[in-house]
């Protein structure tokens, strides 16, 4: 379901769904870091205010090579809140591959046919009236006259991919969205094999052991294929080979040291 309250934030929406896919996430104080070639991925929610130049650190990190998934308001007001005196999404337009002048309130709706799978209940709350100029529209409200104008683009630009939601999705379709995303940006861990109630952390001890953390956030019984090198079961005390399948009990969890 679309967004209604505060639980449903953008930046709640997102990264639950990041958490929920095993996706590990930094959140950017991007007021005060523009550098941001350290990463392959970026998830924008709407970044309503923004200076010029770190609209122009974006576009960079994807001429660059990096995939950006950006949501809908990016760009539309400088640091000041004042609107930009240009077409949306201002600075970001080249990266973007489109631009607007236009917005709406809208319903839920459903969506035409997707490469994406989701049409039922999928956006609502707000839609923009992309204009493509590079960019290849992906999808398209299901409604005489808002389904004029695609909402969710993706552009190639310089070496890399951005990839634009102009409504407010569901989360069915923003996941689908992201891990999209991440499987080209070589992010999605274990490809995809593993989401909730099965999730994997990851550190580094201070004797520079590889530390594994599975957890079974669930009231049944789990099993998991070992994803790692071969590893030492701290708890029960056992080796654990690559690819053997390991038995989790309800909301356990296996530390594992390579």
């Amino acid at each position: 379901m679309p967004y209604t309250n505060g639980e449903n934030y953008p930046v709640v929406q997102l990264h639950s769904l990041l958490y929920r896919n095993n996706i590990e996430t930094d959140i950017v104080p991007c007021d005060k870091m523009t550098d941001f070639s350290q990463y392959k991925m970026l998830v924008i929610p709407p970044l309503y205010v923004a200076s010029d130049i770190l609209l122009e650190k974006i576009s960079d990190f994807v001429k660059n090579g990096g995939e950006v998934v950006m949501m809908y308001k990016s760009g539309y007001c400088n640091e000041n809140s004042a609107v930009r005196p240009m077409k949306a999404p201002g600075p970001l337009r080249k990266a973007c591959g489109f631009y607007y002048q236009e917005h709406s309130s809208i319903a839920q709706m459903n969506l035409k046919d997707n490469q994406f799978g989701v049409k039922e209940n999928a956006v609502g709350t707000w839609t923009e009236f992309i204009i493509p100029e590079t960019a290849k529209p992906l999808a398209y409200i299901d409604h005489p006259f808002f389904g004029k104008w695609p909402c969710i683009t993706e552009n190639n630009y310089g070496k890399g991919h951005l990839v634009y939601i102009a409504t407010v999705p569901s989360d069915q379709l923003l996941t689908k969205i992201i891990i999209s995303s991440a499987k080209r940006a070589a992010v999605l861990p274990f490809d995809g094999k593993y989401q909730f109630p099965i999730i994997i952390r990851n550190g580094i001890n201070d004797k520079g052991n590889n530390i594994h953390y599975i957890f079974n956030y669930s009231a049944g019984l789990k099993t998991v294929v070992n994803p790692f090198g071969k590893s030492y079961d701290i708890i029960n005390k056992k080796v654990i080979n690559k690819d053997e399948s390991i038995e989790i009990p309800a909301w356990g969890v296996i530390i594992a040291k390579e």
